[in-house]
């Protein structure tokens, strides 16, 4: 039964609500699923038949596996007891068989799914990796083996509970120089991962060193290793395995199965990629424009490599969400997006980059909301997945769903001020002011004057009617980014001081960048009903123009006919 148990595939359920169950047997995993349990029946049914008549052969003496005692005496074949029957016995045990193999493939896993340890969440943060090679033009290579691991160990919490914190909070532990004990406290953290670069080559080597936190500081795990670079996420996938085990999980054989194993990679495509990833991130104008330029290279480089072509849709939304969209992006995004998926269809990466385009580009929202859920289900540490699927949930009414998905997103990456800021943003959509303060002046602590915070205290303090405070608020807002005018337009209109407001408005719309969204809003609170929809008709559109149906600032739209025409072309129901 062990044996039939850990064997490949055997512990793989069939699917039954796959749209064609039956060519389940077409497929080679589900062909030895059933080959092993038969021929399993097959050995049972074989060791009960050996004492039977067989031509050319005599009776043995030889115990059988149905053998009984009666009052102490074994029941050998040449003593059976009268009346015994071989059919009726054999069609009796063959399903008894049968129904032990099964129970062997589906329950016995079940009965130890989730014992003991593996129950109890566990937190790892993964330290920005060191280039020891003695060249710091090497340092890029220490980025790109950090960001595998954080990749591979991800994917582990499909089948175990484990949080991988997020790379910008483990950055701002190394470069305030945190103490490890604080920073454990702070981040709720179990485990520190450190990673070195030792040397470069046609091989690699790295170190990894596992350090448990708690209750006491002690190395858990340490080791070198060697791969090429074409192998760096086998690799990774290995060591994300053991560090498992080594914290405290039992990785069972159907664990393994659903974990998708990491292939080969193109070295020169994967490194362009994982570079471009890091540019992109840092969500500057320059960081933009480098990140494609990398993303293109390797796509040029290997034209099939999932990870390139989900970079590049992921770069093109983050892009189409600033200042810095030519007007094409959206559909850049899309048709990225779409290839990766052909490409790859057991990528968190491609799934976030698919539910995006379904969300931001077609407002086709059942399909985002699923490519959603799957690619949080590949890796649930996926934070900016978590992210953009709450400000789905706010913009289909589900705002309870909303505000603990965003959560999840702060859990992720705690340090990321974004998560703390936009869920203060959250708080003010629901009404629920007094929390929207909190998230605001905690993303002080964790990047000080960070505009976001000021434009959720400046809605907070509105929406509570401490006008006083929020045009305190905006002003200082001002001082720090002087285009913030619309924060300072929502403070006039709520106290009254219209003709300031639309001397800010003349501004807006006389200035190069021309923000559609905002000045939707500004010229509805200015009664001026018809430049409102010209903007709200604006093509390109922007990524986020659904969200104007859920914008107080909209209100004075919502009687006119074409407000039902705006909601229906978005996909929105009348709210």
């Amino acid at each position: 039964m062990e044996f039939i148990y850990n064997s490949a595939g055997v512990n793989r359920p069939l699917r039954s609500k796959e749209e064609k169950p039956f060519d389940n047997l077409n497929k080679t995993i589900y062909r030895d699923q059933i080959n092993k349990v038969s021929n399993a029946i097959k050995e049972i049914v074989k060791g009960l038949r050996a004492g039977q008549d067989l031509p050319g052969k005599e009776k043995t003496e030889s115990r059988m596996p149905w053998e009984e005692t009666e009052k102490g005496k074994l029941i050998t074949v040449k003593e059976r007891p009268a009346g015994f029957n071989k059919q009726k016995v054999l069609s009796g045990i063959i399903p008894v068989a049968i129904i032990l193999v099964l129970l062997g493939i589906y329950v016995y896993p079940k009965l130890f799914k989730g014992s003991g340890k593996t129950n109890v969440e566990k937190s790892v943060a993964i330290m920005p990796f060191k280039n020891l090679t003695g060249d710091i033009a090497n340092d890029y290579i220490a980025e790109i083996q950090h960001n595998a691991l954080y990749q591979e160990l991800g994917k582990i919490s499909q089948v175990k509970p484990l949080r991988v914190v997020g790379p910008t909070t483990t950055t701002v532990f190394e470069e305030n120089r945190m103490s490890i004990a604080g920073f454990a406290r702070k981040v709720y953290v179990d485990y520190l991962i450190e990673g070195f670069v030792l040397s470069l080559g046609e091989a690699q080597e790295i170190m990894i060193r596992v350090t448990q936190l708690f209750p006491e500081e002690r190395v858990v795990f340490a080791d070198n290793y060697v791969s090429e670079p074409k192998n760096i996420l086998k690799l990774y996938f290995n060591i994300a395995g053991l560090i498992a085990q080594k914290i405290g999980f039992e990785l069972l054989p159907q664990d393994t199965v659903k974990l998708a194993r990491a292939q080969m990679v193109n070295p020169q495509s994967y490194e362009a990629y994982s570079r471009g990833m890091v540019e992109i991130e840092k969500g500057t104008e320059e960081g933009m424009n480098k990140g494609l330029e990398y993303l293109h290279e390797a796509v040029k480089v290997n034209p099939d490599d999932p990870y390139a072509n989900a970079g590049l849709a992921l770069g093109y939304l983050s892009i189409a969400h600033g200042g810095l969209d030519p007007g094409n992006a959206l559909e850049k995004g899309e048709q990225y997006a779409f290839k990766a998926m052909k490409l790859d269809s057991s990528n968190a990466y491609v799934h976030t980059a698919l539910a995006e385009t379904y969300l931001y580009k077609s407002w086709k929202y059942p399909e985002s909301e699923k490519h959603f859920k799957r690619a949080l289900e590949l890796n649930p540490n996926l934070d900016m997945a978590h992210y953009h699927y709450a400000w789905a949930l706010c913009l289909w009414g589900r705002m309870d769903e909303a505000i603990a998905e965003h959560k999840l997103a702060q859990k992720c990456d705690p340090y990321n001020p974004q998560h703390t800021g936009w869920l203060g943003g959250l708080y003010n959509y629901a009404g629920r002011y007094e929390e929207a303060i909190q998230e605001a002046l905690k993303s002080f602590e964790i990047r000080e004057d960070y505009p976001l915070g000021y434009n959720v205290l400046i809605n907070a303090y509105l929406g509570l009617g401490r006008n006083d405070e929020a045009l305190e608020t905006a002003n200082k807002l001002l001082k720090l980014d002087p285009q913030a005018l619309g924060a300072l337009f929502r403070v006039y209109i709520a106290i009254g001081r219209r003709e300031e407001a639309s001397e800010i408005l003349k501004e807006i719309e006389s200035g190069g960048n021309q923000n559609a969204y905002l000045l939707v809003q500004m010229n509805a609170a200015l009664g001026r009903i018809d430049e409102a929809f010209r903007w709200l008709n604006h093509e390109p559109h922007g990524l986020v123009l659904p969200w104007l149906a859920i914008e107080e600032g909209c209100k004075p739209l919502h009687s006119d006919p074409r407000w039902d025409e705006f909601l229906k072309r978005v996909n929105l129901l009348r709210r």
